[in-house]
Parts: C-alpha cells; structure tokens; sequence
C-alpha cells in the first residue's frame, strides 16, 4: 500500500498506471452539498492510501516513492507491508456491486472509544462487550464518578488513543 498526500490519490493513482505500476483506488460515489446545489462525486474509500502492485526489489518502490503524490509505502522496519490478494479482491467485488459501504473502526472489547454521533457525541468510554448478532456495543462513560452503560451503533464511535 502507498501512503499520499491529502486529496492526491487520483492524482498518484494516474501516475503510476502510466509508468504501468498495477495501482487500484476504490472509488465510492457520494453525494455533495454545496450551499445551492448537490453533486454526485467519486471519493476514495480510504482516504490517503492506494494499492499497490509491486516486486520486492528497491528499483520498483524507489519508483513508485519518485511519483507525485505519493508520500511512502506502508512499512514495518523499513520492509512494504503486503495486503493479502484474497482482500483486495473482496473489497474489488464489494465496490463493484455498488453497495453502500461504512467504513467502521476495529472495535476491540477494552479500547477506548470517542462517540461521534447522538445525544452523548464527545464523550469518552471503554469499549466493554460488542454484541456480534446486531452489530451493537456497550461502552462505559464514567460521569460523575459513575459507569453508565450505553449502546450504540459502532459507526457512531471512534477508537482513540489515550
């Protein structure tokens, strides 16, 4: 995966099918509102990153790092991190069909979580059980010196680092 400056992956992703680099950027159609109109615009599904086919020898990323937009590739130790095929072809086949996709952070039971959306929007809890038939989470906000258990939907939280 390469990394790229904000708002340049279409950019980046031109360059490097031009210097026939296998490169793919999901696209998801959105729908924009501007103050007297709405557009129907293509975002990237991740933001600031692209996928990237590439060999593991230097020559091949030093060419791909030389590529406007791009700001590095995804490493560990200085070593490109692979994404497995069998992934990228999923999320091939999900962008493909159109469906609506929700980008939702990895809940794990014990993070802490900011909720983003509702009534409780700011507060900070412990993710304490994730609830894998509905889809549904517990997190304990202390208020007050006191836990309150709330359920929530996990596309209206957010993982922080504390």
């Amino acid at each position: 995966m390469a990394f790229t400056r904000p708002r340049h992956e279409k950019e980046a992703a031109r360059w490097l099918g031009g210097l026939n680099v296998e490169v793919y950027l999901p696209l998801q159609r959105k729908v924009r509102r501007y103050k007297s109109r709405k557009k129907v615009v293509d975002l990237p599904l991740f933001p600031r990153y692209l996928f990237v086919r590439t060999t593991l020898e230097p020559a091949s990323h030093i060419r791909i790092l030389r590529t406007p937009g791009i700001l590095g590739l995804i490493s560990f130790n200085g070593t490109p991190q692979p994404v497995e095929d069998r992934e990228v072809e999923s999320l091939k086949i999900l962008v493909s069909r159109g469906s609506h996709l929700t980008l939702l952070p990895e809940l794990v039971e014990g993070r802490w979580v900011r909720i983003v959306e509702g009534p409780l929007a700011g507060a900070v809890g412990v993710l304490k059980e994730v609830d894998r038939k509905g889809f549904r989470l517990v997190v304990n906000v202390t208020l007050l010196g006191r836990s309150v258990s709330v359920t929530l939907d996990p596309g209206h939280v957010e993982v922080v680092d504390l």
